[in-house]
């Protein structure tokens, strides 16, 4: 059978949280689902789901290799063909020198027969440390700048080889990078039932190669928003990399994934109660784990209201056609019972231990006081009853996964 299922975390807007939420639905579905692998494919040239799961944020914690943080230091220990840039670099060949790019792009069915993903990630409990209590059945193929203009460049271009990412945008063709995205999802597809693949991406979806790539792969959309009204705009309206649009230009070239999920992200929250999201008619409809405020809700209702709209009744890009299984929805209610959900604003401290050091929330103690390697100061305890809250949160969405 082959691989369980693949999901991309997506938006054209940075700062929703797409890294932060993958990384931690990443951790719970892991620990909930044992018997499962759970490779995370970074796609982000920023690296950052790679920086919390090797360390977290914090200082490095030895002077070599030089690195902004503890996290960053562990992913530049890690063989490069181990790396996301790595996997790319063996889907693009070893020698193609005689070749033109186009000419190397286009034979690229060629060798990803010879690809196996899991031997280009790391068993990231092997590289974390022991304080992280990272489940041993997460793998990682660590993005980061080599992705942007680095290794697969070098393929690529060789002397041409680009220093930004807009001269990668302008040496290469869309095509080219679809036929890379189709070469890694047929060697994605060759796993048996026992994986389940997260991509990380940037915002700039057709600006940074990997990320582009990424759509093409998943087979699945799991589109972040925050509860901003010109935020959620920008992914009709954005001039370049709008995702809408971006989605409509490669379904006209191949097929791609659907999404399956709208997840709100940083929305905050009034108490731990449950409450019922209410269409434009005033039905109820999806019932969330906790209460937003009164204008955060609204803000959710409104926008979910507004996405269904547009993308049910778009003549011009037929725009229901991104979302998984469609024809069961007919209403509004439809559309928010069946998409929607949400994350609130996490509390501090928790959310302090998950991000400086590295440790998701589903692995967090939550009766201990946890000190970083270079702070004498403690961090926590986070509280048993916000984590059983915040682990309630998390349990809502990756059910539905």
């Amino acid at each position: 059978m082959p691989v369980h299922r693949s999901y991309a975390f997506v938006n054209n807007r940075g700062g929703t949280g797409k890294s932060f939420c993958l990384y931690q639905t990443a951790a719970a579905y892991a620990k909930a689902n044992p018997d499962k692998k759970v490779l995370i494919m970074d796609c982000s040239s920023h690296g950052d789901v790679s920086q919390y799961l090797l360390g977290g944020t914090q200082e490095p914690l030895h002077d070599d290799p030089p690195a902004s943080t503890a996290g960053s230091q562990v992913k530049y220990t890690i063989p490069f063909d181990k790396t996301m840039a790595g996997l790319l670099v063996k889907l693009l060949t070893e020698d193609r020198s005689h070749l033109s790019i186009l000419e190397r792009m286009s034979l690229l069915f060629i060798q990803q027969q010879n690809v196996t993903v899991p031997n280009h990630a790391v068993r990231v409990s092997e590289y974390s440390q022991d304080v992280q209590n990272i489940p041993e059945n997460i793998y990682l193929c660590a993005g980061g700048k080599d992705l942007a203009f680095g290794g697969t460049c070098r393929v690529l271009f060789e002397e041409r080889r680009p220093s930004t990412c807009s001269e990668l945008a302008n040496l290469t063709q869309e095509d080219q990078w679809i036929n890379l995205g189709k070469a890694l999802q047929d060697a994605i597809n060759r796993l048996d039932n026992h994986w389940v693949v997260f991509f990380d991406t940037d915002a700039e979806l057709r600006e940074r190669s990997a990320s582009y790539i990424a759509l093409v792969a998943a087979e699945r959309y799991i589109t972040l928003f925050t509860d901003n009204w010109a935020d959620y705009l920008r992914t009709h309206h954005d001039p370049v990399n709008a995702l809408l649009p971006t989605l409509y230009f490669l379904r006209q070239k191949t097929e791609i994934g659907k999404i399956c999920m709208v997840l709100f992200n940083k929305v905050e929250k009034y108490n731990q109660e449950t409450s019922n999201l209410v269409d434009a008619n005033g039905r109820e409809s999806r019932t969330l784990p906790f209460s937003p405020v009164q204008a955060s809700k609204r803000q959710i209702e409104e926008i979910s209201d507004h996405l269904f709209k547009k993308c049910w009744a778009s003549l011009e890009m037929d725009c229901k056609r991104f979302f998984e299984d469609s024809r069961s929805v007919q209403t509004a209610t439809d559309f928010i019972n069946k998409y929607i959900s949400a994350f609130c604003k996490f509390p501090a401290i928790p959310t302090q231990i998950s991000t400086v050091l590295g440790i998701p929330f589903a692995c967090i103690d939550p009766k201990k006081h946890y000190r970083s390697e270079n702070n004498t100061a403690n961090i926590g305890p986070a509280g048993i009853e916000t984590m059983r809250v915040i682990r309630e949160i998390l349990d809502a969405v990756v059910q539905r996964l």
